[in-house]
C-alpha cells in the first residue's frame, strides 16, 4: 500500500511541482509552460495540432455544458465542425499564448447563463402555482444540443424536475412556500456553478483578476490536458493536495 501511496504521490508532484513553485494560482502565463511538460511526457503529441485543438474547445463545451441543456446547436457547431482552415488558425494563436479563441467561448457561455435563468426563473414559477410537481421526461443521454429556446427550457425543466422530484421523495412539498424553498435551493445550486463562468463569487460581486485568470487558466489547461488522451487529466495544486490527502486517508 505503501508503494501505491508513493507512485501516486510521485505522479502529482511531476505534474504540479512547476505550478508549486510559483504560485496557488494560475495565470495564463503558466498555461504554455504546462502545456510544455505535458508535451514532454506524452508519447505521441509533443506539439499543437489541429486535431488536439478541435478536441480541446469540444472538451471546453462539455465541461460547462455536459448535458446539453444550456448551448444552442447553431452557437457550438462552429467548434464542434472546425474546418481545418479554422483548427489552423486557432493553432497559430495558441502557439503565441493568445488565447483569445477559448474566451470568446467563455462569453458565448456566459450568455448561455443568462438564457438559463431566464428560463428557469419561468419554469420555478410554474411549478410553485400549479398543484402538482413537474413530471419528469426522458432520463437517456440527449444526443444533439437544442436547436430552439424553446428546447433549452425543456431541458432546463427536467433539470429541476428531476431536483424537485429527490426532494419529494424525501419530504412534503404540497404548499407553494415549500415548493418555493425547493426551486430556491435548486437556483442556488446551479448559480453556484454558473457563477464560475461569469467570474463572479457566491454573493454575485465580481472576482479579483488573479482569481478570474486562474480560473480560466484552469479550464484551458483541463481541456487540453484531456484533449490528448482519455487518461491524461489536469488538477490545480488546490485539486491535487485535495487528492493527495484523500488517498493518504485510503491508505
Amino acid at each position: 500500500m505503501k508503494k501505491i501511496l508513493k507512485l501516486l504521490t510521485l505522479t502529482l508532484f511531476i505534474w504540479f511541482q512547476p505550478l508549486s513553485a510559483l504560485t496557488e494560482q494560475l495565470s495564463l502565463s503558466d498555461v504554455p509552460q504546462v502545456m510544455e511538460r505535458f508535451f514532454h511526457f506524452h508519447i505521441e503529441n509533443k506539439e499543437w495540432n489541429p486535431t488536439l485543438v478541435r478536441r480541446a474547445f469540444k472538451l471546453y463545451i462539455e465541461q460547462f455544458d455536459s448535458d446539453k441543456s444550456y448551448f444552442l446547436e447553431e452557437e457550438v457547431v462552429p467548434y464542434l465542425s472546425m474546418s481545418d482552415k479554422k483548427a489552423l488558425e486557432i493553432q497559430k494563436r495558441l502557439e503565441v499564448n493568445n488565447y483569445s479563441d477559448f474566451l470568446e467561448l467563455n462569453r458565448l457561455a456566459q450568455k448561455a447563463v443568462f438564457r438559463a435563468r431566464v428560463v428557469r426563473g419561468e419554469v420555478g414559477k410554474e411549478l410553485v402555482e400549479q398543484k402538482r410537481g413537474l413530471s419528469t421526461f426522458s432520463n437517456g443521454a440527449v444526443a444533439r444540443y437544442p436547436q430552439t429556446v424553446e428546447e433549452i427550457a425543456d431541458r432546463q425543466k427536467l433539470r429541476m424536475a428531476k431536483f424537485y422530484q429527490f426532494h419529494e421523495g424525501r419530504t412534503r412539498l404540497e404548499t407553494a412556500d415549500r415548493k418555493a424553498k425547493v426551486c430556491a435551493l435548486f437556483e442556488k445550486k446551479m448559480r453556484r456553478f454558473e457563477n464560475l463562468y461569469l467570474f463572479l463569487d457566491t454573493d454575485g460581486a465580481r472576482l479579483s483578476q488573479e482569481r478570474i485568470e486562474h480560473l480560466f487558466a484552469l479550464r484551458i489547461l483541463k481541456a487540453f490536458a484531456k484533449s490528448l488522451d482519455t487518461h491524461t487529466a489536469f488538477f490545480s495544486p488546490e485539486e491535487a493536495l485535495e487528492m493527495r490527502l484523500s488517498l493518504e486517508k485510503q491508505f
